[in-house]
């Protein structure tokens, strides 16, 4: 940008500035290519698996049970995807672990439904207003007619 009241280089000069800067990172990248991650699949640890269910569900999960414990890498940590490899045993418990959870998912949200509807129940009821008093249909007798009072 240039300084506030300055005048704005032309287009021309944008221009030579752009393609200079797209050459210099392509000479760059072609001198020190970097090929990003490498692991072909990174799955979740069992910590980002629950808050990912968590997130996403809005359903507390204590996946200890359901998942085994993740491997660490020698620096300690339990997220790289250098450990984070996935077995077919490994693959099917975290097939069970979502099975679970979407169990859990459909008995939680079949309880919400209940209360939602019983809640509205309630406030329909609370809020309904008596029916119009009809006159009656039974024949009544005619009043009978009471001596004065003295």
């Amino acid at each position: 940008m240039p300084p506030v009241g300055g005048p704005r280089p032309d287009p021309a000069t944008y221009d030579r500035l752009a393609s200079w800067l797209e050459a210099e990172l392509d000479r760059a990248s072609a001198v020190h290519p970097n090929p990003g991650r490498t692991a072909t699949f990174h799955r979740l640890n069992r910590a980002e698996y629950q808050n990912a269910v968590r997130d996403l569900l809005a359903l507390d999960v204590d996946v200890t049970a359901l998942l085994p414990g993740d491997d660490i890498d020698e620096q300690g940590f339990d997220n790289m995807a250098e450990v984070l490899t996935v077995s077919p045993a490994l693959f099917e418990r975290y097939l069970a672990a979502a099975r679970r959870t979407a169990d859990s998912v459909r008995i939680a949200e079949a309880a919400r439904a209940r209360a939602r509807a019983a809640a509205s129940a309630q406030t329909k009821a609370s809020t309904k207003t008596p029916p119009p008093r009809t006159p009656s249909r039974t024949k009544t007798s005619p009043p009978t007619k009471r001596p004065p009072d003295r």
